[in-house]
């Protein structure tokens, strides 16, 4: 792959190398592509750099329950802050400060439809059959779903139910329905 993740890489984040460069490389094949948990801005960064689109981020930039520890004490909006500096340099990003289910819906009474959507929110069973749930109708013909933290159990069942078609990319823990 021939991208440039060198930004991305310096953002804040849980995405390794081979996973930018993944993601960098969908979205140089992807106009709409839609981000579900941005954080900070890591892959939001790698998108947003590679495609000749729109990245569309939906996060509430409140974290999900595993992050509170590290949240407590702080200004609710101090991730949100950090995203939208980090994404500075980028002006095909529409940051959509909701929970998924909210966008969804909201993003349902629109024309957009993703080519890419990237799921990377709350990680329990729960929250990824949801997001899948939710999303899944808004993909556009022919268009890729995937995520990360492909081994953590709760992403996993869910994927396994509900995109039994999904693979995993090796050397990352991404999960995708593109074909290798």
């Amino acid at each position: 792959m021939t991208v440039d993740i060198s930004h991305p890489f310096t953002v804040e984040g849980w995405c390794a190398k081979e996973e930018l460069e993944y993601l960098a490389f969908l979205a140089e094949k992807s106009r709409c592509i839609l981000e579900v948990g941005s954080w900070k801005g890591r892959s939001t960064s790698a998108l947003a750099a590679h495609t000749p689109g729109i990245v569309v981020a939906v996060d509430t930039w409140r974290g999900s329950v595993e992050h509170q520890p590290e949240l407590q004490g702080r200004p609710a909006s101090g991730v949100f802050y950090a995203f939208r500096e980090n994404t500075s340099r980028y002006d095909n990003i529409w940051p959509l400060l909701a929970n998924s289910a909210t966008a969804a819906k909201i993003i349902s009474h629109s024309p957009l439809r993703f080519d890419m959507i990237f799921i990377d929110a709350s990680h329990d069973y729960e929250s990824v059959k949801q997001d899948i749930h939710a999303w899944l109708p808004l993909l556009a013909p022919g268009g890729i779903i995937c995520g990360h933290d492909a081994y953590r159990w709760g992403v996993k069942l869910a994927v396994k139910q509900l995109i039994p078609s999904y693979r995993v990319v090796p050397n990352t823990s991404i999960w995708t329905t593109e074909e290798a």
